[in-house]
């Protein structure tokens, strides 16, 4: 009657071998679950939130671009200085209240243009290099940190903004001919 109370029980090999079917199969579904979810976001939802970006950063810019000066205030070879705090205080007051991008701060050293955002309570930071190229105040050297990064790619922020700088020019028919950064500041010389 003993061997057939032994035979009864579980044989230790068949466990072992139902655990590692059990997590071959859960790999595999997390894997194929991250497959899927890559292809939505390169798909569906980067390209949304792209839309969403863009369309609050093109508002938030022309709204800004409305408030430049008229042309009038320009005179030919007069040199504009644009402190940091001009330029902080045009973004504060060129975003809705109920826009995503929140609490702007401009900051200008003499190497690059530097602005510190929150997107939906993530801090983020935009990092440009100005200069003039044919007449045209321009953006180089972009690079975007935080969240944004992953809806908006350099290169995509760079055309966002140089599009809305030349039309700004375009509108006031004056030309930029030269760019300094200094402290705090950034001096504009038109024609």
């Amino acid at each position: 009657m003993l061997p057939a109370v032994i035979n009864t029980f579980p044989h230790p090999q068949g466990k072992r071998h139902g655990l590692r079917s059990c997590l071959v199969w859960g790999l595999m579904i997390l894997i194929l679950l991250v497959i899927g979810l890559t292809i939505s976001w390169f798909s569906v939802i980067r390209p949304s939130l792209h839309a969403i970006a863009e369309e609050k950063l093109n508002l938030a810019l022309d709204q800004a671009q409305e408030n430049i000066p008229p042309p009038f205030l320009f005179l030919p070879g007069m040199t504009i200085p644009i402190h940091e705090q001009t330029l902080t205080t045009l973004l504060v007051h060129n975003l809705e209240s109920s826009s995503p991008i929140k609490n702007p701060v401009a900051h200008i050293t003499p190497s690059n243009v530097l602005l510190d955002f929150q997107l939906d309570g993530f801090p983020c930071a935009v990092t440009a290099v100005p200069q003039v190229a044919n007449g045209r105040l321009m953006v180089t050297n972009m690079n975007i940190e935080g969240i944004i990064n992953l809806v908006m790619s350099p290169d995509e922020m760079t055309t966002l903004l140089n599009t809305h700088l030349t039309h700004a020019q375009e509108l006031y028919q004056h030309s930029v001919t030269n760019v300094q950064l200094k402290d705090q500041e950034m001096d504009l010389t038109f024609t």
